[in-house]
């Protein structure tokens, strides 16, 4: 008999080595209860003087500047 098992896809977030100008990234944000942090979609847009920052917008147009240990790339896996 056949067992059919349900996947589920699950997210592995690394930090990149390099950012590619208008790729989706994710900014951690930090929480200050102590609970999970949580991340929201930005792109890239460019980088700082400052080689610890980089220009992130969140996609409405409004440019943010952000830690660079803060950006995340997300990975998918499949768990059962």
């Amino acid at each position: 008999m056949l067992k059919i098992m349900s996947l589920k896809p699950a997210y592995v977030l690394t930090r990149p080595y390099t950012l590619d100008y208008g790729k989706e990234y994710y900014l951690q944000i930090h929480q200050d209860n102590g609970s999970y942090p949580s991340y929201l979609p930005v792109k890239f847009v460019n980088y700082d003087p400052c080689p610890a920052m980089i220009v992130v917008s969140k996609g409405d147009g409004q440019l943010w500047k952000v830690p660079r240990e803060d950006i995340f790339t997300a990975k998918v896996t499949i768990c059962d």
